[in-house]
């Protein structure tokens, strides 16, 4: 109802999902962390992970959907998680002008507010 009052329409079930990877996603705060940022990125590949980026705050790990869980407890034994789920990234992103973000953000707080949504992924740059 929410995606309907605010001009959109439903695809069938996976329509767009060409549009994403399926992907692992891990996070440990950068604060308090005894390790250097290569240290890190070396136990990140030796866990089997694809990708560190680094933000002021966290570390950011990506990994293949299938290797996650092997990732997150490898990684976990040593260092403690701020996150860790797996998610759906965009192959490509939009960029969108003040006001169409502001309508894209009302419409996402719409759809986590109807309890039959678990997720909402979308390609807009963050």
């Amino acid at each position: 109802v929410a995606f309907n009052k605010n001009g959109g329409s439903l695809g069938e079930t996976g329509s767009v999902n060409y549009m994403f990877d399926r992907k692992g996603y891990l996070a440990i705060e950068r604060e308090g962390l005894a390790v250097s940022e290569d240290d890190l990125f070396e136990k990140v590949l030796e866990a089997g992970g694809e990708d560190l980026i680094t933000s002021p705050e966290v570390f950011e790990i990506y990994t293949a959907a299938e290797d996650f869980v092997t990732v997150r407890d490898t990684l976990e034994q040593e260092f403690t998680l701020a996150q860790a789920e797996l998610t759906m990234i965009p192959q490509t992103t939009i960029q969108l002008d003040t006001e169409k973000q502001a309508q894209l953000e009302a419409l996402i707080e719409k759809l986590e507010d109807d309890d039959d949504v678990t997720e909402v992924y979308t390609s807009v740059e963050e």
